[in-house]
């Protein structure tokens, strides 16, 4: 049995490359979302097969930027900051 998805999270890019060329090789068809540290390198993931591919930086960005809109929000307060509650106006009580 194959796996239909598969999510790479490594330490390093070119891990994620080469695990990316790996999955490929095992599993054609196998859906396949990759994090990168550099958004440089996803374009080289997505030529290596990846059906997806998520920066950290911009994904770090977005919920920077959810957290401003709206910093009293639960959601937004246990993604930024899952160990503390966030006050309203962002300082950790």
């Amino acid at each position: 049995m194959k796996a239909r998805e598969v999510l790479i999270t490594v330490d390093r890019d070119d891990s994620a490359i080469l695990v990316m060329l790996t999955v490929r090789q095992l599993n054609p068809s196998a859906h396949v979302v990759v994090a990168v540290r550099e958004d440089d390198n996803a374009s080289l993931l997505r030529q290596s097969g990846a059906n997806a591919v998520v920066t950290s930086s911009e994904a770090v960005g977005r919920l920077l930027g959810l957290s401003a809109v709206s910093p009293t929000s639960e959601r937004s307060s246990r993604i930024c900051c899952p160990a503390r509650k966030v006050s309203r106006w962002g300082s950790g009580r």
